[in-house]
């Protein structure tokens, strides 16, 4: 489920189709420079009720899956 929802955030920012996005699916593929992250970032941070902090760790959607998991973010 936070998957489904990350994706379906990066989508509309990108502009791909949100089945398109997966886990392994790297910022780079997404065409993302490093404000379109931290933008994103953002708009996650409001749609699972936690503070995200851009890392060079995150460099896939499954990172950023994970990093909501372990910070308690709702689905």
């Amino acid at each position: 489920m936070i998957l489904e929802k990350v994706a379906a955030a990066l989508a509309e920012k990108t502009g791909m189709d949100a089945a398109a996005i997966r886990s392994e699916t790297t910022f780079q593929e997404l065409k993302m420079d490093s404000l379109d992250i931290v933008d994103s970032l953002m708009a996650l941070e409001d749609i699972f009720g936690i503070s995200l902090e851009a890392s060079a760790d995150m460099k896939t959607v499954g990172d950023v899956v994970t990093y909501i998991e372990q910070a308690g973010g709702k689905a």
